[in-house]
């Protein structure tokens, strides 16, 4: 993280590799390239929601909830956290809200998994995070216990291109892997949300000619 101090209102000055890297995320999906990609095989699985407030957004820690594999590498599911209104676009639309599931393999590497939350029917998991989240900075460990699988689509068709750290110092070298479906998620959640973060997304950045592939 750059300082003490960063906020949304001004992502200009954000410094290091935020300003100067040319692998940056969120970015607007529209140019693709499909491909055979590697399957990704997830196996979240209920634990007590420890939920965060960090000042920048509401988060859930989520060591031992599972994680994902990608191809033959092990991701662990580290944390998952939220945007409004979501980071990614495709097509040049963005959604409601966009949910990220944070994860390491075993040297380090970051897995990013991004889902589009769009206004709809009630997700329960949503439902129990951003009520029981602290208004102020700080964490909770509520009883409730809850899957992150809750805020997958069914279906596990996805893009994926490598990026960047949304947040500063904004490091590159992450692998991205956002979902084509949307998941619904109610008026009511994301207002509750909103109170809370009314706008916590960073702008689209420059592809750079990047290549985004998406999966068959």
């Amino acid at each position: 993280m750059i300082g003490k101090h960063w906020s949304y209102e001004k992502p200009e000055e954000w410094g290091a590799s935020c300003n100067t890297g040319r692998l940056q995320s969120p970015v607007d999906i529209q140019k693709t390239t499909h491909a055979n990609l590697e399957s990704v095989r997830i196996d979240y699985s209920d634990t007590p929601l420890a939920i965060t407030n960090n000042g920048h957004t509401i988060q859930v820690n989520a060591a031992g909830a599972g994680g994902i594999t990608v191809g033959e590498t092990r991701f662990n599911l580290v944390q998952y956290h939220f945007h409004a209104r979501s980071e990614h676009a495709i097509q040049g639309a963005t959604a409601d809200m966009e949910v990220h599931f944070v994860h390491k393999d075993a040297a380090g590497n970051i897995a990013v998994v991004g889902v589009l939350l769009r206004k709809g029917e009630s997700n329960p998991l949503l439902k129990a995070i951003v009520e029981n989240a602290p208004k102020e900075k700080g964490e909770k460990t509520v009883s409730t216990r809850g899957n992150p699988a809750l805020l997958l689509p069914p279906s596990r068709g996805y893009y994926t291109y490598v990026g960047s750290l949304t947040t500063p110092d904004c490091s590159e070298g992450l692998k991205w892997i956002v979902m084509k479906m949307p998941v619904e998620v109610s008026e009511q959640e994301i207002a509750l949300f909103r109170a809370m973060y009314a706008n916590n997304a960073r702008p689209v950045q420059a592809l750079n000619n990047r290549i985004i592939l998406e999966s068959e």
